[in-house]
């Protein structure tokens, strides 16, 4: 839904795991854990500049995309596009200052779900063990780890 909508106003809308591109530079990533969106710049995969909202990353001097910032602002108004306006309806923080981040965490949960992604998009399933097919005698408390046998 996330990606139609970045599609809507002109946008990439390509998927990679929990990341939607607007375009090379500028992407949404979605927390897998509580759901919230965070628009970022990035350069590469170390430096990136989240924004509290799409639309401040859109009005950023990094975005160079005007077609995309008068789409955005036509169908935010109209209401076509709630997940990337989300954000902008909530009591508005003290600070509007975007944030440059370093730490690489995020990747991971993308990544995981991006291996996840291949089955839905290409029906191609990477990874197989063979471990969660076999019949075990034993009961299952005795499979979990530091499990102790019930005299």
């Amino acid at each position: 839904m996330l990606s139609n909508e970045v599609k809507e106003i002109g946008g990439s809308g390509k998927v990679h795991g929990c990341i939607v591109d607007i375009d090379f530079f500028n992407h949404i990533y979605l927390n897998p854990f509580d759901g919230k969106i965070s628009p970022y710049f990035a350069l590469d995969t170390t430096n990136k500049v989240f924004f509290k909202d799409v639309k401040s990353l859109l009005n950023s001097s990094s975005f160079d995309n005007k077609r995309i910032l008068r789409k955005y602002s036509s169908m935010s108004q109209k209401g076509n596009i709630p997940i990337l306006t989300h954000k902008e309806y909530r009591k508005q923080e003290l600070t509007a200052m975007s944030e440059i981040v370093l730490d690489r965490s995020m990747y991971e949960p993308s990544r995981i779900m991006r291996s996840i992604q291949y089955i839905f998009d290409q029906n191609v399933l990477r990874v197989w063990k063979d471990e969660v097919l076999s019949i075990s005698e034993t009961s299952p408390k005795e499979m979990l780890p530091n499990s102790k046998k019930l005299s």
